[in-house]
């Protein structure tokens, strides 16, 4: 796969598209990238990007992007030891707060920022390619929604994810909030709470394996729970 930075900086990759499909073809994959690069990041690719950052490098993105070094401690406050959760925090607050001389919060932001702080590695792509061992299951059963007995048991067998869960099933960070605010003592029914959430949300129909494909991405356990439930494994 052609990295997306490299589908507007290299020409050697164009010259090659050029050859074997014709000008039009490479020149519409250039528009493409460039359109890609314009957007501004879900929540749910950001949370992707600061899983593949170190506190140190993720601190010193988003003080590049035009945080403040107290909004970088002011998530390592509120959010002691969670390390994954102050860099998907951090990003979040990027996103969403107004910066002044910065109003842009694209893809091309980022891209421009991790060249600014010499990083050189290719993450963004990474964000859009889906990492999955689901692929090849086709059982009908899992384009059906979960019934509550299943995400009712399902609390138990995950760890401390309700933030990155909650993001991955498309739930806004708000929301988040507020669940974990309303119980702020009880992990399980923080989860429970937010999956009632996924569940009951009209946007994308919250089917079984889209709950997999989620809980494959944390990677905090769940999925060998559903897989016994639904596929005898």
């Amino acid at each position: 796969m052609i990295d997306i930075e490299d589908w507007v900086t290299n020409t050697e990759f164009f010259k090659l598209v050029d050859d074997m499909l014709g000008p039009q073809t490479a020149d519409r994959l250039a528009s493409l990238a460039e359109t890609i690069l314009k957007k501004t990041p879900s929540e749910q690719q950001l949370a992707r990007f600061a899983n593949q950052l170190t506190n140190s490098s993720c601190k010193n993105l988003v003080l590049h992007l035009g945080l403040e070094q107290k909004d970088w401690e002011d998530m390592e406050d509120c959010y002691t030891g969670m390390s994954l959760i102050i860099r998907i925090m951090a990003l979040h607050c990027w996103k969403t707060k107004r910066i002044k001389g910065k109003p842009t919060k694209s893809f091309c932001t980022l891209l421009d920022a991790l060249k600014a702080v010499d990083d050189t590695r290719h993450l963004l792509c990474k964000i859009f390619r889906e990492d999955t061992d689901l692929l090849d299951i086709a059982d009908v059963r899992l384009q059906e929604v979960p019934n509550d007995d299943v995400l009712n048991g399902l609390p138990s067998n995950l760890g401390n994810c309700a933030i990155q869960l909650g993001i991955e099933l498309g739930i806004t960070v708000s929301s988040i909030k507020e669940s974990l605010v309303r119980h702020h003592k009880d992990m399980y029914q923080q989860m429970s709470e937010i999956l009632r959430k996924w569940k009951s949300s009209r946007e994308v129909k919250p089917t079984i394996y889209r709950l997999m494909l989620a809980l494959e991405r944390v990677d905090t356990g769940g999925l060998d729970y559903l897989k016994g439930i639904y596929l005898g494994q």
